[in-house]
């Protein structure tokens, strides 16, 4: 049995993680070292990010990708009253366990003992200097950085989450004493920002290193996500990250927020750590590459064999209308590791007409890692006429993260002339941070003559990190109105020279 306790901190680690992906595909895919159980917990968040489709620009963790796909387990919320009465038998030599059955609500006995409540308590009732600290490292989490904050680019960002009135009155022994609330243990050994031990050399030597815990990570990190940092963060980024990785990650999420210029010196930085690098190697090999542009190895598996034979079953069994066979045999390659059997089961039917076998069938292929499937029946849906079907199973496809089909949709809405339909399509691609859909909203409204509400619109969408150049057709409103970019404040930025 392998056991990968956050997940995430593997199958995304910037040297090893598609190898590691790789390595654990080829133990599942090899016969003669069965039985292997491997398990691991993810947040959400990674699980979207290692799941994510390949685009035009880059097909991040494609091992991972693979390794995962149709092999998710959703965590429930909460116990059920059956496995609340097993856990209290169960409890009676366990302490930790009947302390959680004593303490915890609504039968949230995971999230008790993994410190949740606790970590959210002390996040959300912290004093105002400290919870400034939780804050960056939440905001440096959600934007890209690694797990490893140097202490003064905590102090130096944190000082810029107060108000000029509240920081006069934090006293000037306010860092200090927000870092000791924040290593406070709350449950165990939890602390919702840990003071690590690190390789020397990463980053300056006997500068100390902390890491926000996970929890926290996921839960300020949604609370926070339409939020862009001050100032003072990416200041206290420029003077005092010394890692090419977190400097790149910076310079990416300030030009999706439109912050160009602080994304330019963002850039430089890291340019100079790498010329730095290169010069004290003294070779060009020294600058490492994109982290997921890995040679092949003649040692990655191929597909799984027997999932794949069971798909093929399945659609000859589909071909010959034995379809309880088919359907049968595709729900056993998807639960093994090719969901799109089911989705390729999904769309056979839609084309003879059983809508309802359809959209069945799609939803599981979804559920079990083929989204997909649901903007294909969408697409099918609206051009069988059937507009509302195919808005419904649109927004179904953009809860998986696939919200180009709504785009399309209210393009097409556009098209007919139905304006405020457009919009509404729009507006729900938004609501999943569909890239363009803010653009088009702020455009729509300029149309209206409704200049502050399109303005309103282009703010939030580079708030959110949405504004990036995008190839719309037409030039975006932040690039009309702001073309310098804008301040972490939200106001314009002045003309200003590359150097």
């Amino acid at each position: 049995m392998v056991w990968f306790n956050e997940a995430q901190h593997y199958l995304m680690e910037r040297d090893f993680g598609e190898r590691i992906a790789a390595a654990v595909r080829t133990l599942l895919s090899d016969p003669k070292r069965a039985p292997v159980l491997v398990l691991g917990t993810l947040w959400p968040r990674y699980w979207d990010a290692l799941t994510a489709l390949p685009n035009r620009e880059s097909a991040p963790y494609p091992q991972a990708r693979e390794l995962l796909a149709g092999r998710q387990i959703r965590v429930a919320d909460a116990f059920t009253r059956r496995e609340l009465m097993a856990a209290t038998r169960v409890a009676s030599s366990d302490d930790r366990l009947a302390l959680a059955l004593s303490q915890a609500s609504d039968g949230r006995i995971t999230q008790f003992l993994a410190g949740a409540p606790d970590l959210v308590g002390r996040y959300e009732h912290a004093p105002l200097a400290a919870r400034a600290v939780l804050d960056v490292a939440v905001d440096a989490a959600r934007l890209g950085c690694s797990g490893h904050l140097p202490q003064s680019f905590l102090e130096q960002a944190s000082a810029g989450y107060m108000s000029e009135d509240a920081f006069d009155t934090v006293g000037d022994e306010w860092f200090g004493q927000s870092l000791a609330y924040a290593a406070r243990p709350v449950h165990g050994n939890i602390v919702p920002l840990r003071r690590i031990r690190i390789r020397p050399g990463l980053p300056a030597e006997g500068e100390p290193v902390y890491r926000l815990a996970d929890y926290l990570q996921q839960y300020g990190g949604q609370k926070r996500r339409h939020l862009c940092p001050p100032a003072s963060f990416w200041e206290a980024a420029l003077r005092t990250l010394s890692d090419v990785a977190d400097l790149r990650a910076l310079e990416s999420a300030a030009e999706r927020r439109w912050r160009l210029r602080h994304a330019y010196l963002l850039g430089r930085a890291a340019d100079v750590l790498l010329s730095e690098v290169a010069v004290e190697q003294g070779e060009a090999s020294a600058v490492p590459g994109p982290r997921h542009m890995i040679p092949a190895d003649p040692d990655w598996p191929a597909d799984h064999f027997k999932c794949r034979a069971l798909a093929d079953l399945a659609l000859g069994h589909e071909r010959n209308a034995e379809r309880g066979e088919a359907t049968a045999l595709a729900f056993q390659a998807a639960d093994c590791c090719q969901p799109d059997a089911l989705a390729v089961l999904a769309l056979m039917r839609e084309r003879a007409g059983n809508r309802t076998d359809a959209a069945y069938l799609a939803h599981h292929a979804a559920a079990r890692g083929a989204p997909h499937c649901l903007a294909e029946l969408a697409l099918a849906r609206e051009a069988a006429g059937l507009c509302e079907e195919a808005e419904h199973y649109a927004w179904e496809a953009a809860q998986y993260g696939l919200t180009h089909v709504l785009a399309i949709l209210a393009k097409a809405r556009e098209d007919r002339g139905d304006v405020v339909r457009a919009e509404l399509l729009w507006e729900l691609a938004a609501e999943r941070d569909h890239a363009e859909a803010h653009g088009n909203i702020a455009r729509l409204r300029v149309r209206d003559d409704d200049q502050y509400g399109a303005e309103e619109v282009a703010l939030e969408a580079a708030n959110r990190g949405l504004a990036a150049r995008q190839p719309y057709g037409f030039a975006p409103l932040w690039v009309t109105r702001w073309p310098h970019g804008i301040e972490p404040d939200g106001s314009p930025t002045a003309s200003w020279a590359r150097a």
